[in-house]
């Protein structure tokens, strides 16, 4: 999709019309008023400039897209520890030091 240029902002190929290059930085303000000539796109969960026309390369997209790890890591994460809830430590905090008869907002609050 990237085209080689050695400008700091690349060209990038509109995802509707092959014919359509745009810099890669107003490539999100394109694609917004391009789809408007193509209704029944489908979009990426994981990057909303993903845009495809077509069902199939949609759903290959969705099994291999680079934005997915970013969107789901304890699913692609390379810890097998990462997301076990028995690993997490809790925090009980004071509670021990904390004595509700003791307690008296009123008499704070006149101080």
């Amino acid at each position: 999709m990237k085209l080689q240029q050695s400008n700091p902002d690349p060209l990038m190929r509109c995802p509707f019309n092959g014919a359509h290059l745009v810099t890669k930085s107003r490539l999100q303000h394109h694609i917004i008023k391009c789809s408007v000539n193509y209704p029944n796109h489908f979009i990426c969960p994981f990057n909303a400039l993903h845009r495809f026309l077509n069902k199939e390369e949609y759903t290959q997209h969705l099994i291999d897209c680079p934005d997915a790890a970013l969107s789901l890591p304890w699913k692609y994460s390379q810890t097998t520890k990462q997301g076990d809830l028995k690993q997490t430590p809790f925090h009980y905090g004071n509670t021990h030091s904390f004595h509700k008869e003791f307690e008296d907002w009123e008499a704070e609050y006149e101080q």
